[in-house]
């Protein structure tokens, strides 16, 4: 994909059911939360999902006499481990070819403090806008194709999660690389990225949510901020980026309403400097 890196307002509102179980960007319902805090014998939980699916393409004529498709999808591996104060989480995907192939979605080794809050180091979710997604769709959104949604990167995390004040800041050094310019290998990332001749690095970025709750009513307002680098290897050129969003969740019983509206700016430089390729 190519986008132009002019400045963009973006407003993205979804009404859904809240309690429904998505497969937004062949996701599935793993945590990193599910093993005690803090305890003194050593704790593993290994867990994932198997998933296939069946499609079909009715709008493609040169198709339509198969009568749909049925195979396989992902198959999700989970490890969760703990001692003490220390934990460790790897997610990894494994996918067919034509959707990927085989990566890692996010994979840590934390430490959380005695008042609740906790530091992640590793492959960790970038603390911008709704987490984990802007919506509750199996459908992906433009969000999630620009690298606002859904995105994990190389760095480190701090999140403080308090009973009103929710706080995240992170440092991002690079998106998932394997220590490679090549086009075919930096394309096997789970998240969007910017690739081809540019790289996402040395990126700052931090989150501020209040949080408000009320009788069957939860709410969730919040401001996102990030400012990075692009640095272009074959030209040797160093360019930048930056992205604001405010952002409201709201969850009422079974009903949930997601909100954000966000403002980015690509800069890359060099001969091709008016596209970013993600």
């Amino acid at each position: 994909m190519r986008y132009n890196h002019f400045k963009l307002l973006l407003i993205l509102v979804t009404l859904t059911l809240s309690n429904f179980i998505y497969s937004q960007a062949a996701d599935i319902e793993v945590k990193a939360d599910t093993l005690a805090v803090n305890s003194e014998k050593p704790q593993l939980s290994i867990h994932g999902a198997f998933r296939v699916h069946y499609k079909d393409e009715f709008y493609n004529e040169t198709r339509r006499k198969e009568g749909g498709e049925f195979g396989f999808d992902l198959f999700g591996l989970v490890v969760n481990a703990s001692y003490k104060r220390f934990k460790v989480f790897a997610d990894m995907r494994f996918m067919p070819s034509s959707f990927g192939g085989t990566m890692p979605k996010e994979g840590w080794i934390g430490y959380d403090f005695k008042n609740g809050d906790d530091i992640q180091v590793g492959l960790v979710q970038d603390p911008f806008g709704n987490l984990d997604y802007n919506s509750y769709s199996w459908f992906l959104g433009i969000g999630y194709a620009l690298g606002f949604e859904g995105k994990y990167s190389m760095g480190t995390k701090y999140h403080h999660k308090g009973n009103t004040w929710d706080w995240q800041v992170a440092f991002m050094k690079n998106a998932m690389e394997t220590f490679t310019n090549d086009p075919d290998s930096r394309d096997n990332q789970w998240s969007a990225s910017v690739v081809g001749e540019n790289k996402e690095i040395n990126q700052v970025s931090g989150q501020l949510v209040y949080k408000i709750k009320a009788d069957d009513f939860s709410h969730k307002i919040g401001f996102s901020g990030k400012f990075g680098q692009l640095y272009n290897f074959v030209e040797n050129k160093m360019g930048s980026r930056n992205a604001f969003a405010l952002h409201y969740n709201m969850d009422y019983k079974n009903l949930g309403i997601k909100a954000e509206v966000y403002r980015y700016e690509f800069n890359p430089k060099g001969k091709n400097s008016e596209y970013v390729d993600m």
